[in-house]
């Protein structure tokens, strides 16, 4: 949802006119000095509520093109550190599963041909992303592997002391036997 907003507040639109966008009318004075922009559209020539939220607009493409590029690259790292369900990524490399890799990268593939092959684009409303659009997708979605990475840190530590509590006990009634 960030990676969404982000993209309408650098367009110059408010979060309350994101809120409010199906009443944008530039007719009424309440959106009259609504003037968003996008890269590469003349906007003087363009309506700007069409611009912003229309269907075609190139705002409201841009933001899901990167919430979509988001939510695509965050399942891939999420699927590349299920390489080992205990195990940091540090430890157990993606490529020891070339399965693995090969459904990672069929599905990157797929979306890299979506965003670049002109008609597929069209169809599902999305833009090609520049360099700087791939970094804020990689900025969105990398911290999803610390999480993940946390996830599995905090699962060893619990199996490390569940299993040391196992082995107090097992020692425990071994000696109260002895006696």
């Amino acid at each position: 949802i960030r990676v969404f907003l982000d993209e309408f507040s650098k367009s110059g639109v408010s979060p309350k006119r994101l809120r409010n966008w199906a009443s944008c009318d530039v007719g009424s004075p309440d959106w009259a000095d609504f003037a968003p922009f996008a890269a590469g559209v003349a906007t003087a020539e363009v309506d700007p509520c069409a611009l912003a939220f229309g269907a075609h607009g190139a705002v409201k493409a841009t933001a899901q093109t990167l919430s979509l590029s988001t939510l695509v690259a965050m399942e891939m790292l999420k699927a590349l550190s299920a390489v080992s369900l205990d195990h940091s990524l540090l430890r157990v490399a993606p490529w020891a599963n070339p399965w693995l890799l090969g459904g990672v990268a069929l599905p990157v593939a797929l979306h890299v041909g979506l965003l670049y092959q002109p008609q597929l684009r069209s169809l599902f409303g999305l833009v090609a992303l520049d360099a700087e659009q791939w970094a804020t997708v990689a900025k969105f979605s990398l911290p999803i592997l610390l999480v993940e990475e946390a996830t599995k840190l905090l699962g060893r530590y619990l199996d490390d002391k569940e299993r040391r509590a196992r082995v107090e006990a097992e020692a425990l009634r071994k000696s109260g036997r002895a006696a």
